[in-house]
């Protein structure tokens, strides 16, 4: 049985015995939740709410901090700050810090956040490595302490839940939640643990749970014999070759699609709509787009243009380099070329070639403070003086006047 048949009929069951009583289902991600929401949709769907244990955890307790909310991208960026500390050591971070580093530190400190002082303290001890990851977790921590993390919040809604009997506030946001279906898809993560167990302990809590080895999509199949069949089919249809560089392996599978698309001994062939590429560097997203687009193959997927390709990513991107290079004239004259920067006064785009060659001729290198202000000044004063002494000598040419004060 699918996840969305079990949950249309656990939902069935709610309506016959509770009428139109609230139910929450609870789902990892909110991809989940978009997709069984339209999948159940189809059989109709009324006041059926679909959250993941963060969103809950905010629902309940939220409101209960005066502290800002720490979401995953500030998170990251503290994640950042810490590993390029330089003072901590140089084996988790430092000068370099890759995205890869940079998700896994983030990881790690997910499961630190639970550890006590003590704990944290006894790992420091262990060698040099966890010396520096501690250190990392303490700096990474001095930034995320004045916002409300997830962990803490998810801490005092399991507490809220746990007491939903009670007749105060905290009960009725904990009865608000009404019948409450946790779908378990994945590994609970253990900042959401105690949320999780919470809820799975209310009485009218049901658990629907995907095993790990017989999932398709969001679909998935009891671990019977014939789970256990798929399973064992599943691994004999993976086929690992062997290629001198991505771009044969990319041509590898379009060769592969093509195969599975013509139509075999019996007539039948693969649906464009059934097949799936599957990769983990983003780089291959650009590779396999182009190769399938030139074999004629339509492609159905995310855009697979950069953000940082995109105007609004030039913008942000070129505003960065210039307080990193400190205003360079370059960067500010490509920074006004390539992305869409206007005039707020006007409302136009500001003139890049005309910046250019004002800040070129005024002799412009770097520096707001000391280039940039007095090297345009002294031209624009240098202008305005030749225009009025020409205007004194009967040049015709006040309008330069005019144009030198602006």
């Amino acid at each position: 049985m699918t996840i969305v048949r079990e949950l249309r009929r656990l939902i069935d069951e709610v309506r016959n015995t509770r009428g139109f009583e609230r139910i929450t289902v609870v789902t990892p991600t909110n991809q989940a939740s978009f997709y069984l929401r339209r999948a159940l949709a189809r059989k109709g769907l009324f006041n059926v709410d679909f959250k993941r244990l963060e969103d809950i955890a905010e629902q309940l307790a939220g409101r209960e901090f005066d502290q800002p909310l720490l979401h995953d991208l500030q998170a990251s960026e503290f994640v950042y700050e810490a590993a390029r500390d330089q003072k901590l050591g140089t084996r988790l971070g430092g000068t370099d810090v890759s995205p890869q580093l940079q998700t896994a530190l983030h990881s790690t400190f997910r499961e630190l956040e639970l550890l006590k002082r003590g704990q944290l303290d006894r790992l420091r001890a262990g060698s040099d490595v966890q010396r520096e990851l501690v250190g990392r977790f303490d700096s990474y921590m001095h930034f995320a302490n004045r916002y409300r993390r997830g962990v803490v919040v998810a801490e005092r809604a399991a507490k809220i839940v746990r007491n939903h009997q009670g007749t105060g506030t905290s009960g009725q946001k904990a009865r608000a939640l009404g019948v409450v279906i946790l779908v378990k898809a994945a590994p609970v993560a253990p900042v959401q643990r105690p949320l999780f167990d919470a809820l799975a302990g209310l009485p009218d809590t049901v658990t629907v749970s995907i095993p790990d080895d017989v999932f398709d999509g969001m679909t998935s199949k009891a671990a019977t014999g014939t789970g256990q069949k798929t399973s064992r089919q599943n691994r004999q249809n993976l086929n690992p070759i062997g290629v001198p560089d991505v771009a044969e392996e990319v041509r590898d599978v379009v060769r592969k699609i093509v195969g599975l698309a013509r139509p075999n001994a019996a007539g039948k062939a693969k649906k464009f709509a059934r097949m799936a590429v599957v990769f983990e560097d983003d780089t291959y997203a650009t590779r396999i787009g182009e190769a399938l687009e030139l074999a004629g193959i339509p492609v159905s997927g995310p855009d697979r243009t950069a953000l940082s390709d995109a105007p609004e990513g030039r913008f942000v991107t070129g505003l960065l380099d210039l307080f990193e290079n400190d205003f360079t004239r370059l960067d500010l004259t490509a920074w006004l070329s390539t992305a869409p920067v206007k005039d707020s006064n006007t409302g136009l785009p500001v003139p890049a070639a005309r910046w250019d060659a004002l800040s070129r001729t005024a002799g412009v290198t770097s520096s707001v403070e000391d280039s940039w202000i007095p090297r345009l000044d002294q031209f624009a004063n240098h202008r305005v003086v030749r225009a009025q002494r020409s205007e004194r000598l009967d040049e015709g040419r006040a309008n330069e006047v005019d144009a030198a004060k602006s």
